[in-house]
């Protein structure tokens, strides 16, 4: 499936914007703090369609690392995204955007997600 299908499916499914212009950075746009764990759900839920949608992977890295920004994340959303990440980065899936979550994140030792992907 292409990106802007798949894209297209998840925006309807979790009430997201679409628009064509904004599919490079579409995870980053609808990242939503508040929603983190409804997203890694959703993943979970339809894995394997979307198993390796590195759009949804990112939205779901983006809502985390803002949720862990804001102070918002609780124990029960850390250990859920850190099962989601294990899985994504066992199964190998989307290597680049975890490669560049990791980077983004080991540029600062202070920053939220460097416990969460250092190892990774």
């Amino acid at each position: 499936m292409e990106d802007s299908e798949a894209i297209q499916r998840i925006s309807k499914d979790l009430n997201l914007g679409s628009r064509a212009d904004d599919y490079g950075d579409w995870g980053i746009i609808n990242a939503d703090y508040k929603r983190t764990s409804e997203f890694i759900a959703y993943f979970n839920d339809t894995r394997a369609e979307n198993f390796d949608d590195c759009e949804l992977i990112e939205l779901i890295i983006a809502s985390f690392e803002e949720a862990l920004f804001k102070k918002y994340a609780d124990t029960e959303m850390k250990n859920s995204f850190q099962e989601f990440i294990q899985w994504i980065v066992k199964e190998k899936v989307c290597p680049d955007t975890i490669e560049y979550w990791r980077m983004r994140s080991l540029g600062s030792k202070s920053h939220p997600l460097c416990a969460f992907l250092k190892n990774k």
